[in-house]
């Protein structure tokens, strides 16, 4: 047979990576006190945004590196009073451009403006730069951020911008598939962006965007994030563990410094689920998330509304909000959410052209330039009644809280307490059933006007990330890629018969789903229904020894393997694997790789397992959450029709086939947001 001659699977664990170390340094030892807490050759942030302020947030994002800037001057007026250097925002962009190689700024990982691919918990800045220009990156970034002014003018130019991209998306049958689905679960912050397409497990997926570019061997990149709480509401948990493709990673042939704050509702240690629905039928909705104020299902009607408000001669009130969240974003506040900061570099990076850097070197230059602008901002901004700079000295970033014998504190707060919550692990909490707005239900239909294809989403609780490690996680993976691989099953069955353009089965790990997606589709009836026929066949054992032969496990093995092979070849992969792994518990990049070949351990037996345990659930109505966004008017009522009757030409009603969808319009989507 032709397969007998075949070379045998390679071991991807021999394959060659890149050179890479991580270290983990907690900022408790530095003369600080920003908001940051540690660093790996990543760092740590974390504050709080009410919940009024949330919605700011795209339009905070954008107006950054978009936006005038006020700087301070190093020189000082007659009057003794300090000087300010206006920069227009044309000059700012330009500036950015001959800094930075690339530069980011958005809420989570792989931000897409409504929605983040993972991570929506924080707030991210991220740039990149040639190894001369790292202090430049470094305090620009900085003072992008501390100085913005938000003008009128860039208020207005920027919202109706957002309005126009906002129309757009709403046109995009995937996007809108992405943004139900987050709305669905909108008290858990289930964006299905956080994985690829079959069972990677990383990645982008849909609707989410790369905005890094790679940098050559002389490449610097900095990322800032700041984690924040709501004040107020009940606590609110985070599922946040990196995907394989982590966002604003910086390349290893280059520094990169990466500050992370994000608005955050979870506690680090004992995150809390969402609250339930009661007995009257309150949706498990919390304000606190930042996946609904972004939401398209928010954003519109605020973003009309911010430009009613300048269009009426308000937009100082808007202004004094986007800088009410700045504030929020970079003051340092006692947090049950950690947030932090990650910095990237070569592995013969350093500051000084006669003696080499260390990482503590690095985290305390950063510092250094942060603090300085920071106390900067934090003159700027001292109490009424007080002269320009008479600051208060808890305001003062460089200064130091030392303990006493008798456990306090030099400012009289007990020893720790201005100690920040370290980040990894990062607190998640698996999605379950519980997490999904009520008022909506668990199997929905959204027509779409200018569609001319379905886009389907089912999709069931699956938790094999923690802890590590998981006897389900690789056959879980193995399993999906077995049947989502180019021409197979899945190919075969769905895009081989004309249903649709395509279908796969992804791992989720992070928000702990196991997703079916059925995509481009002119008939997502038969498209799901033909996936439901190859998993049930799995239950025999002729089925199974087809599909699962040791053929296509080994063959499945190897493209799961490449990905991870493929990552660590990168400087930007190597980046992104070592923060996703440090959020999801592994202490070093040596005790991943160690967790990764564990693949090569999964037998046929592990495959039936999982196939029992998290894939039977697709035939369990009760299991199963589905969404479909659809054509509107005729279409929308033949598919609900269709998929109340489930398999063609069958007997009698098999109920595991059928889905019994609700059709929902914009306006019953609709999240509250505060309008003042």
């Amino acid at each position: 047979m032709i397969r007998a001659r075949f070379p045998p699977v390679p071991d991807a664990s021999r394959a060659p990576a890149l050179r890479a170390a991580t270290e983990t340094i907690t900022l408790d030892a530095f003369d600080t006190r920003s908001p940051f807490a540690s660093c790996m050759v990543v760092r740590t942030d974390t504050a709080f945004i009410p919940s009024d302020l949330r919605p700011y947030l795209v339009l905070f994002q954008e107006l950054l590196f978009q936006t005038p800037l006020l700087l301070p001057s190093t020189a000082a007026s007659s009057a003794g009073a300090s000087k300010t250097i206006a920069m227009d925002y044309r000059d700012v962009a330009r500036y950015a451009s001959e800094v930075f190689v690339s530069h980011e700024a958005g809420v989570g990982f792989n931000n897409d403006l409504w929605s983040a691919a993972w991570l929506s918990d924080v707030f991210m800045l991220s740039a990149t730069t040639e190894k001369p220009d790292w202090e430049r990156m470094v305090r620009f970034l900085s003072q992008a951020v501390l100085f913005a002014e938000f003008s009128e003018e860039r208020l207005v130019s920027i919202t109706k911008n957002l309005l126009s991209n906002l129309s757009e998306t709403k046109r995009d049958g995937g996007t809108m598939l992405n943004a139900l689905t987050t709305r669905l679960c909108c008290s858990r912050h289930h964006a299905k962006s956080d994985a690829a397409p079959v069972a990677s497990g990383g990645g982008a997926g849909k609707g989410a965007k790369t905005k890094t570019k790679s940098v050559g061997k002389k490449g610097v990149k900095i990322v800032s994030k700041t984690a924040k709480t709501a004040k107020t509401g009940k606590p609110e948990q985070q599922a946040v563990t990196a995907p394989a493709t982590a966002p604003a990673t910086a390349p290893a042939t280059a520094p990169a410094t990466a500050p992370a704050t994000a608005p955050a509702t979870a506690p680090a240690t004992a995150p809390a689920t969402a609250p339930a629905a009661d007995a009257g039928g309150e949706a498990n909705y919390a304000p606190e998330s930042n996946d609904a104020p972004i939401s398209v299902f928010t954003q519109q009607r605020f973003l009309r509304h911010i430009l009613q408000k300048c269009k009426d001669g308000k937009a100082s009130q808007v202004a004094a909000k986007l800088n009410q969240l700045r504030r929020a974003l970079i003051d340092p506040q006692p947090s049950k959410l950690p947030s932090f900061a990650r910095i990237a570099v070569p592995m013969d990076f350093s500051l000084s052209a006669t003696s080499p850097t260390s990482n503590a070197d690095l985290v305390a230059d950063w510092l250094r330039i942060w603090s300085s602008e920071l106390a900067k901002y934090k003159q700027r901004q001292s109490p009424k009644g007080k002269k320009r700079g008479m600051v208060d000295a808890s305001l003062t970033p460089t200064t130091a809280v030392s303990p006493n014998k008798d456990g306090k504190n030099s400012d009289g707060t007990a020893d720790g307490a201005h100690a920040l919550p370290l980040p990894f692990p990062f607190p998640r909490t698996p999605f379950s059933f519980k997490h999904l707005d009520s008022r909506i239900g668990r199997s929905v239909a959204l027509p779409v006007g200018g569609l001319s294809t379905s886009f389907l989403s089912q999709f069931v609780e699956c938790d094999v990330l923690q802890p590590i490690p998981h006897p389900d996680f690789f056959p879980t993976m193995l399993l999906a890629e077995i049947l989502s691989r180019t021409e197979g099953p899945l190919y075969s069955a769905v895009r081989g018969q004309g249903f649709a353009y395509g279908a796969s089965l992804s791992v989720y790990l992070w928000h702990g789903q196991l997703s079916l997606d059925v995509y481009d589709s002119s008939e997502p009836h038969r498209a799901l229904i033909a996936i439901y026929g190859i998993l049930d066949s799995l239950f025999t054992e002729a089925g199974f020894a087809d599909q699962c032969s040791l053929f296509n496990m080994e063959t499945a093995r190897a493209s799961v393997a490449y990905k991870w092979v493929s990552e660590c070849g990168t400087a930007d992969g190597v980046v992104a694997t070592a923060l996703r792994a440090g959020l999801r518990g592994f202490n070093s990049l040596d005790e991943h790789r160690r967790h990764v070949e564990r693949l090569y351990m999964v037998t046929q037996d592990d495959l039936r397992r999982v196939l029992q345990s998290h894939f039977a659930k697709f035939l369990d109505p009760k299991q199963r959450a589905t969404v479909l966004v659809t054509v509107p008017g005729a279409k929308t009522k033949e598919l609900v029709a269709a998929f109340a009757s489930g398999r063609d030409g069958a007997a009698v009603a098999d109920h595991r086939w059928t889905t019994d969808l609700r059709v929902v319009e914009m306006k019953d989507l609709a999240l509250p947001v505060v309008l003042d």
